[in-house]
């Protein structure tokens, strides 16, 4: 039964359409650091109703965070909001650019999202961060380890990334 609320919650993200129809064609390298900038930030639902905010912050490129608060107070909605899937109001900013003005594609290719229950499908860590690129090279999966901090505990499993 979880695996078919799974589907359809996945199937429901998958064909979710942008909240802002506008595409914007602004690029980011992939290979660009990232400072995400909001000023008088409200997020709306679909139906323009006011989510959270206002809200104001600056995070700067290779600072972590961790965005922690109540049930109810915005942490998804903040999140759906990076993604484009839920639309605001004031200003967005990533590295100067106002989010609806960057192309979606470019700017995805720099998200990734952990949710309360992550769950591993492949086989090893090796085909899990391989799953969106297949094809990458050996540098390329370490690269990824490293931005994910798995290096960090990686020594810790008997059988590393296989």
């Amino acid at each position: 039964a979880q695996a078919v609320g799974a589907a359809d919650s996945l199937k429901t993200f998958m064909e979710t359409p942008l909240a802002h129809p506008q595409r914007g064609e602004a690029e980011l390298a992939s290979t660009d650091p990232v400072t995400i900038e909001a000023e008088e930030l409200f997020i709306t639902s679909p139906e323009g109703k006011t989510l959270a905010g206002p809200l104001n912050f600056t995070l700067p490129a290779g600072q972590c965070a961790v965005l922690v608060g109540r049930s109810g107070s915005g942490k998804s909605s903040l999140l759906n909001a990076l993604s484009g899937f839920l639309s605001y109001q004031g200003s967005l900013r990533i590295n100067g650019i106002e989010l609806r003005d960057l192309s979606p594609e470019s700017w995805r290719k720099h998200l990734s999202w952990v949710g309360q229950n992550p769950q591993l499908p492949a086989a090893t860590l090796r085909d899990n961060v391989l799953l969106a690129r297949p094809d990458a090279s050996e540098q390329e999966l370490q690269a990824a380890l490293d931005n994910a901090w798995v290096s960090e505990f990686l020594p810790l499993l008997p059988q590393g990334v296989d």
